[in-house]
């Protein structure tokens, strides 16, 4: 207790330098009778030359908890030193009253007066790293007058104060050359003072070493700090040696050992393992701090020890230490001797399958007591131990043979070097007596066995003592040799079984330290030295005890040495390391490349093929390097070593270690099976689970790329996703890939915690369990089970039974006994959670059966046989894998991998696999049956289940298929397979059907939701509730009524498959067309010379007239329509509704259309399309949209044919960066000068410009280059034209009958066309069927709907300015069947093809049109920008430049909802282009593009540089902060000149102006080009960031004056002056993080003919903001950059570099994405000058 009244006197070190600043104390914690707050700290009471003095008054506290009083000095932010007092610490403070802190460990007495003995209190804060150098960090901090000494005392005299040793003056200096490397090295040390020491000191250092040594500083006012020294850096530099250690037998025994700093060592012999005593015989020292002694031949057998005396910094004083030999590889029970022996030879090893890659390693870890402790099949005295290897036909030995006949390789044993923790002499251990009546959630069990966990067999044993000495309680007998020859015999037995075997090695800590205790053995050697110290000299213990130092070269060594000694002595074939990333990178370096040294030759062992991997964790005193390179994850990319990928563990099982067992994963039921609560949205938490699944599949590779990650960017590499923790190696034996070990829970028991009772069945429980499996046995990288797993082992919820006994450890190769539900775990452990383990350790269903076991042991060893079966599985090489191996992307809950087979990129010939084209892999966490379609085959052939899989035990697992006609892979529920193509000529091989048309399988999108939960995400929508109401039931009414007459949405979507011209099996022909107002109607053609009589139709009760042919009565080819008499009698000629061509006679000018019969045959003239085989791209996140018009897309003046724009167009839009094309009039229009908007015949595409089957293949090659083709779709109005097309059948009927509204409804009088009546359910039935036709017909990706406005509004958009007012939306001017049937379109488009893009053009604004229809919304995906056109065009109309509006710009680019609702921006479209207006080039330039755009490498005239440099600006900052896609209408990305005027009367029917002059940017003589430059590069940066669809969008600033813009976009800055000719130097911009930025995209590059006035190669570090907001703070961010330049009329862009990324003089990832693309796209545009060339000059 602290006493009220007291007073605590607290000196805390401070610096001269710094006492003007106004630092205070912040005191709390209960033993302070005032606490403070942190603005108002104590202040200080007086300073002397130590620093600043506090009086804090203490209370009369109880001890309440275990910290009782925190200690802060601070000066605001800025805390100098800190320390937080127990109650037993502050006792001891209060006895004197007095503490000094700030200088190391507190200390009650001044370190001026602390004596020489006790030096070692006040730390080691001095660091010896060289005979010339000290670093200190105090004196990195000395007043002017301060004298800084160093002082050596002879320890082995009188015990005087600390002035009594030697002393030397130390000198600051400053510190170059190799000196210097000692902070890269040890980058802790950074900012340490430089101390020289002086050539008599520095000559002595060997001797001085081994003496107490301490440094002090003094100034006028007395000694104000001093420290003793660390020696480890000194020992390197003076004793470093590789010279022989431990005991060599030759002719004699030699006894050699490391002891620089030891005075004396004498050898003590012994004829017995314990007990008897020894004789002495001292060493003589050797160079290099070696100590020898030499023997006699007869001491072999004898054991030995050495004495050591030396100074121990622990103590402080010298001591005399007694220690077996580190380097002896044999000794007494619990390492009390070493043993003088020779060892034998190795035994001759069996026979064991080829391993010829470390990737190819499939791995178990198996503890050695484990194995056959509980086996009743195994000897009793060998239960537990090496020798239970051997016996063969035990549980354990059949089953470990079973599972190496399927496919493991390699067995990796927990630690078996000898380790402290388990008493090796069987009479020193007790095993605990279980209660035998204990219930499954029981205390008793737990309390037995910790009451003896400290005596009994059992441990993991990651507590080394000797390094490369066998654990001896494993052996029959631990003293002397038969450890070692029975651990050479279990590595014999399990060689004989088929697997490697893998040693656990500790190298990270010791098990003891100091200079007493029976397990310290390195720090009695040479103390303070083998052991990592902190800086101020306390042991590291961030390993649970005693880190290691391998920093310090002997350290490094050792663990070098001992490597290769069990490589060689003992034949392990692997090494798993321990905390691998507390070792520095060059030590496991060393050792990879000592086993790469071995040779079957020269060692009989295949060095290269032995394993090395450890656990690269980074924490504690190593973090970020503060110990140099250390052998963590971040740092292992090729270096062949591999890490424990936690990061699949995580993504599959969900949470990690340290968090709630029961968050769930994606094999657990995150997003699908709700389980605890999670903090964010489960579904996109599933999501990113997959994506990181998906890359730890693929490796973890760095340098893979996804083809689309879930929140849609494309092509980011790995290390970038998410964070970037999945991806860290280069190669696939880098990466160590789990899901359950040693540590924490079991899997099975993970899946118990995540999986609810309440809505998981125990079938599905197991299937968790095997879908685990199924990731690790599936994927690439090195597999690696937990010994059990396939057992469904339990460890009654165990999370670390490191000392739980054989009890909760045991593991039952016979399937009896999981261990599920044997008792509460270890309380030290568990304890906190106990409450909620109760219920589930008492629930008998959660106990696995013995049914189950026995069905998880057969799915483990399927699984593992499958792996084995194909190389393809299992890749080795990196470019393999990131070619090869692809991720389709698949709805939440599912993972599908494709593994393409082909040339390996080791050896560039063979196929990597002789027998299957390709491995498909399905991996379904669903809880239903999956249906989904693979990637298209490449070489024709058929997918099949796996021949494995298709003999599986496991039922549900041999119901999946591949369906034959659909072409889908069917997959039970939570079942993971793999389908395979045989190779042509292997068993199994079968060919695909070739199919005409793409037919996915459908299923109706279900109705769900109310229709109002777009008053949920826009209030403003509230006032309007009764609208969105009606307009819902009018929706379910009309849905509910299709169900009912045509059985489905999708089913009523197929009127092509009855009405218009279809064919039966027979290849009868039969004719249908509804046209209720028809008094007759006859089928009139070619096929019947127009003969009105010849062909009659019959009608039936609806309206639908009929009639059927016998097969072949129409030719391919021939015109037909049909002849329909009128109410008047009069007849009429017409074209099909439904007809899929039609074409005027091209012969007449002016002739009216015909239909055509189009069914070619294969062998005729008109290409008979075969099929689409490219599979459809995937959506990308961001649309980069070409709109484009087939017809006149030509250079040439004349209409471009479909084939001609696939082989000539769509090259150039791939090269130009986009990924989507919007093609215009696709849909037959008879009018060529409407762009395709006064549409005749809705089902058949344009005539002009080829036939069907030719526009599909169009549809085919777009999909072959990875872009998807969208339709302009025009369902708003239709072509008045009667004798042309749909317009013809309104006989002036009732709305009822008609597809058109009656009267002025039905006219558009400004389109001059007709509209629909969307109420009417035929009309629904037509343009439904449309949608779904050019859906599947032609294999479209979605729609543009023209004209919506149109169709929302009964005024359909007419003299409306619309304000924003929601009024102008919801209420009687809404066409609600119009609406209505937008919702049923998007619907039904959903279930066609659930990716499908659906962008609307309105100009409304109406809120939810772009809202799923589920919430009342109309279900579009994105509206068109039509406001920005507007707004660019009028400013360069009517506004001078230097009077445009920043806040103007960003108002019309922000005006949107974002985050609600997506939209596609873009500067100009075809609207733009067409007579009448003008391009935005045109704009800038007008007449000058016919004489300026010439390019002879100078600048160009005033015009024409202002023109350039405006229109990059203008399409960035569009593309940048107008929406969340992008579209550029054809030809304006490199500024086309000129407007677009279809042939007409008034040109005289001229195509001059109605081309594209894409040969003007191909030209190297003229500017176009670069203006297409500029637009390749946004597209590359945009594909490689995915800016323009981030979420994250802030204007930080948007100054009138500067003209300056500058927004983030994604991770992005950008920054546009628009200033006409101001250059700002010294610009400030702020940034959304701290770190180093550098340029990666700039428009006044050279590359565009920018005039290069931005500095490109230059590193921007961020300065502080404070905090966003604040009193001071800079533009609302919490740093800034200062740019040096910002140019008049540009746009830059720059990145934030990632830690350890480039370097000034390097291109960011950013700026190399945007190189890449812009010399793939030059390459590209010389290759057609060439051909251009060769063809001029034929």
């Amino acid at each position: 207790m602290a006493m009220a009244g007291q007073t605590l006197s607290v000196h805390v070190r401070l610096p001269k330098r710094l006492r003007h600043v106004p630092f205070g104390l912040h005191v709390y914690g209960a033993a302070a009778l005032e606490q403070t707050s942190w603005d108002a700290p104590l202040e200080a009471a007086a300073t002397d030359g130590f620093g600043l003095i506090f009086e804090v008054a203490l209370a009369f506290a109880e001890k309440d908890g275990k910290m009782a009083l925190g200690l802060i000095l601070h000066n605001g932010d800025d805390k100098k030193s800190s320390v937080e007092l127990t109650w037993a610490e502050l006792a001891r403070f209060a006895v004197k009253g007095v503490i000094y802190m700030g200088h190391g460990p507190c200390s009650e007495k001044c370190p001026a007066q602390v004596p020489e003995g006790d030096l070692h209190e006040l730390g080691a804060r001095g660091h010896w790293v060289s005979p010339s150098l000290l670093l200190w960090r105090t004196a990195a901090d000395l007043p002017a007058n301060a004298r800084v000494t160093l002082h050596a005392k002879d320890v082995k005299e009188t015990k005087d104060g600390l002035t009594s040793g030697e002393e030397f003056l130390l000198e600051p200096t400053l510190v170059e050359g190799e000196d210097a490397k000692v902070f890269q090295e040890n980058p802790y040390l950074e900012g340490c003072g430089c101390l020289k020491v002086p050539p008599e000191a520095a000559a002595r250092a060997a001797e001085l070493c081994k003496q107490q040594l301490a440094v002090c500083v003094a100034a006028e006012e007395g000694v104000f700090d001093c420290s003793g020294v660390q020696v480890g850096a000194l020992l390197d530099a003076l004793f470093a040696y590789d010279g022989p250690l431990g005991c060599q037998v030759s002719d004699g025994v030699e006894l050699r050992l490391w002891a620089p700093t030891a005075l004396s060592v004498e050898v003590m012999l012994y004829d017995k393992p314990r007990k008897d005593a020894g004789t002495s015989h001292p060493m003589s020292l050797q160079g290099e701090g070696v100590w020898l002694l030499q023997g006699p031949k007869k001491w072999l057998g004898k054991y030995y020890t050495y004495k050591v005396q030396a100074y121990h910094p622990t103590t402080g004083r010298v001591e005399v230490m007694e220690t077996p030999d580190p380097y002896c590889s044999a000794c007494s029970a619990d390492a009390g001797r070493s043993l003088i022996c020779e060892l034998p030879p190795m035994p001759q090893q069996p026979a064991m399958p080829p391993f010829r890659h470390r990737a190819k390693a499939t791995i178990y870890e198996l503890h050695v007591r484990d194995f056959s402790a509980r086996d009743s099949s195994v000897d009793k005295a060998v239960r537990g131990k090496y020798l239970a290897f051997e016996k063969q036909g035990s549980h354990g030995d059949r089953h470990l043979r079973k599972l190496a006949a399927a496919g493991l390789s390699h067995v990796h044993l927990l630690p078996t070097f000898d380790f402290g923790s388990v008493p090796e002499r069987a009479e020193d251990r007790k095993e605990p007596e279980l209660p035998l009546k204990a219930g499954p959630d029981s205390e008793g069990q737990q309390l037995a066995v910790m009451e003896l966990a400290d005596q009994d067999a059992f441990n993991w044993g990651y507590d080394p003592v000797l390094y490369g000495v066998p654990e001896g309680s494993y052996a029959t007998d631990p003293d002397g040799l038969a450890r070692v020859l029975e651990h050479r015999r279990m590595v014999t037995a399990l060689h004989g079984k088929g697997l490697r075997v893998i040693a656990d090695v500790v190298f990270n800590h010791v098990f003891g330290g100091g200079p007493v205790g029976p397990h310290s053995i390195l720090d009695k050697c040479v103390p303070g030295y083998y052991l990592r110290r902190s800086e101020d000299g306390r042991v590291e213990n961030s390993t649970c005890m005693n880190n290691t130092a391998t920093e310090r070269y002997m350290m490094e060594r050792h663990v070098v040495d001992m490597v290769l000694r069990w490589a060689t002595e003992h034949r392990m074939d692997g090494f798993r390391f321990d905390l691998m990333g507390h070792l520095t990178l060059r030590c496991i370096q060393k050792c990879r490349a000592a086993l790469d040294a071995l040779s079957l030759e020269q060692h009989g062992i295949d060095g290269p093929r032995l394993l090395l991997y450890g656990e690269g964790w980074e924490f504690g005193e190593i973090a970020q390097g503060a110990r140099g390179d250390t052998a963590c994850q971040r740092l292992l990319a090729g270096t062949g070593i591999a890490s424990f990928n936690d990061n699949l563990r995580e993504a599959l099982l969900g949470g990690n270690a340290f968090e709630d067992p029961r968050l769930q994963g994606f094999a657990t039921g995150l997003g699908l099976r709700p389980g605890f609560e999670v903090a964010g949205d489960a579904e996109e938490l599933l999501r990113i689970s997959a994506d990181n699944i998906r890359v730890c599949m693929a490796a973890g590779l760095t340098d893979y790329k996804l083809e689309q990650d879930c929140f849609g960017r494309r092509g980011l590499p790995a290390c970038q996703l998410h964070g970037g923790r999945a991806a860290y190696v280069s190669a696939p034996e880098e990466v160590i890939n789990f899901v359950c070990v040693h540590d924490n829970e079991t899997l099975y028991d993970s899946t118990v915690w995540k999986m609810p009772v309440s809505n998981t069945s125990p079938e599905e429980r197991v299937r968790a369990n095997w879908l685990c499996t199924a990731f690790l046995a599936f994927g690439h990288g090195v597999p690696l089970f937990h010994a059990g797993d396939e057992l469904l082992r339990s460890k009654s919820l165990d999370r670390d039974s490191y000392n739980s006994g054989d009890w909760f450890n045991q593991l039952d190769f016979t399937g009896q006994q999981s261990g599920f539900g044997i008792g509460l775990p270890c309380w030290n452990k568990n304890g906190t959670k106990w409450e909620l383990m109760r219920p589930l350790l008492k629930d008998a269903s959660l106990r696995p059966s013995c049914d189950q076991v026995a069905a998880s042991t057969a799915k483990f060893c399927e699984l593992l046989a499958v792996r084995k079966s194909t190389a393809l599985l299992g890749l080795t090489e990196a470019v393999d894998i990131i070619e090869k191996v692809k991720f389709p992307p698949s709805e939440p809950g599912v993972i599908i991998m494709e593994v393409k087979n082909g040339p390996s990129a080791a050896d560039g010939q063979a196929q990597i696999c002789s027998k299957y084209a390709r491995v498909v892999v399905v991996l379904s966490a669903l809880s239903q049956e999956l249906r989904v379609m693979p990637p298209a085959s490449a070489t024709e052939g058929m997918l099949r289940l796996h021949p494995l899989h298709a003999s599986s035990s496991d039922e549900l697992t041999r119901m999946a298929y591949a369906d034959e006609e659909t072409e889908e892979l069917v997959v039970p529920a939570m079942t993971a397979v793999a389908f395979v193509e045989p190779l042509p000529g292997q068993e199994g091989h079968k060919a695909k059907k070739r199919k005409l048309a793409f037919a996915p399988s459908l299923r109706d999108r279900p109705i769900v939701g109310d229709g109002l939960g777009l008053l949920k995400v826009d209030e403003a929508c509230v006032p309007f509730k009764a609208h969105f109401e009606y307009r819902w039931k009018v929706y379910t009414d009309l849905r509910q009524s299709i169900k009912e007459t045509a059985g489905s949405l999708t089913d009523f979507a197929t009127g092509y498959t009855r009405l218009g011209f279809t064919k039966d099996d027979t290849g009868a022909i039969t004719y249908r067309e509804w046209l209720p107002p028809a008094q007759s109607v006859s089928l009139v053609g070619d096929f019947n010379q127009w003969n009105e009589a010849a062909t009659p139709m019959v009608r039936d009760a609806f309206g639908t007239w009929e009639v059927t042919l016998p097969a072949g009565a129409i030719a391919h080819r021939s015109k037909v329509k049909f002849c329909a008499t009128k109410d008047d009698g009069s007849k009429v000629y017409r074209v099909p509704a439904w007809i899929k061509w039609s074409c005027p006679d091209l012969g007449k000018f002016g002739s009216t259309y015909d239909g055509y019969y189009w069914d070619p045959p294969g062998d005729g003239e008109d290409l008979r399309f075969p099929g689409f085989q490219a599979p459809r791209p995937p959506v990308p996140r961001t649309l980069r949209i070409y709109e484009a018009h087939v017809g006149m897309s030509s250079i040439e003046p004349k209409v471009n044919s479909y084939a001609e724009f696939a082989e000539e167009v769509l090259p150039r839009i791939k090269e130009a960066g986009y990924n989507c094309i919007q093609l215009m009039a696709i849909m037959e229009h008879s009018y060529y000068g409407s762009f395709g908007y006064h549409v005749t015949s809705p089902f058949a595409v344009s005539s002009r410009s080829g036939t069907p089957d030719e526009f599909k293949a169009l549809v085919e090659q777009a999909h072959a280059m990875g872009m998807l083709v969208l339709i302009d779709l025009v369902h708003s109005h239709v072509s008045s034209n009667q004798d042309d097309g749909l317009n013809g059948m309104d006989f002036g009927q009732a709305e009822c009958d008609n597809y058109f509204m009656s009267g002025e409804r039905g006219y558009h009088r400004l389109w001059d066309s007709r509209l629909y009546c969307y109420k009417n359910y035929e009309v629904l039935r037509y343009l439904l069927s449309n949608l779904r036709w050019w859906l599947e017909e032609y294999n479209c990706d979605g729609f543009r709907f023209d004209g919506v406005t149109s169709m929302l509004y009964h005024h359909h958009g007419l003299y409306m300015s619309f304000t924003g007012n929601y009024e102008e939306y919801f209420g009687l001017q809404t066409d609600v069947d119009a609406v209505v049937y937008l919702m049923l379109a998007s619907e039904l488009v959903r279930s066609v093809l659930p990716d499908a893009v659906m962008i609307a053009e309105d100009v409304s604004g109406m809120p939810g049109l772009c809202r799923p229809v589920a919430e009342g919304g109309i279900g579009f995906d994105y509206r068109l920008a039509m406001s920005l056109p507007d707004m660019w065009i009028s400013l360069l109309k009517d506004v001078k430049d230097e009077h445009w509006g920043m806040n103007q710009i960003v108002s019309a680019m922000c005006n949107r909802r974002r985050g609600q609702e997506k939209t596609i921006a873009y500067a100009e479209s075809h609207d733009q282009s067409i007579v009448g207006d003008k391009t935005i080039a045109f704009w800038l330039m007008d007449a000058e593009m016919y004489t300026g755009m010439g390019d002879d490498g100078t600048p160009g005239t005033v015009v024409i540089e202002r023109g350039m440099s405006l229109h990059r600006l203008i399409r960035a900052i569009t593309i940048g902060l107008g929406g969340e896609g992008y579209l550029n209408f054809m030809g304006n990305e490199f500024g086309h000149p000129e407007w677009v005027d279809f042939p007409r009367e008034g040109n005289s029917w001229c195509f001059a102006h109605c081309r594209r002059r894409f040969d003007l940017a191909d030209s190297g003589l003229l500017r176009y080009r670069f203006l297409l430059k500029w637009d390749v590069a946004l597209h590359a940066l945009e594909e490689a960031s995915g800016f323009a669809s981030d979420e994250h969008l802030l204007v930080s600033s948007q100054h009138e004056e500067d003209k300056v813009l500058v927004f983030e976009r994604g991770n992005l800055l950008f920054v546009a002056n628009l200033h006409p000719c101001n250059d700002y130097a010294e610009y400030k911009v702020g940034v959304r993080e701290h770190g180093r930025y550098k340029l990666c995209l700039d428009s006044d590059a050279f590359d565009f003919r920018g005039r290069g006035r931005t500095v490109h190669d230059w590193v921007y570090f961020s300065e502080p903001e404070g905090v966003p907001g604040g009193p001071g703070n800079f533009n609302d961010r919490c740093a800034s950059i200062t740019l040096q330049v910002v140019p008049s009329r540009s746009f830059t862009v720059y990145e934030r570099l990632l830690e350890g990324a480039q370097k000034a003089g390097l291109d960011t990832p950013m700026a190399q994405a945007v190189r890449g693309a812009l010399d793939k796209q030059e390459a590209a545009v010389e290759k057609r000058r060439e051909m251009s060339d060769r063809v001029t000059g034929a």
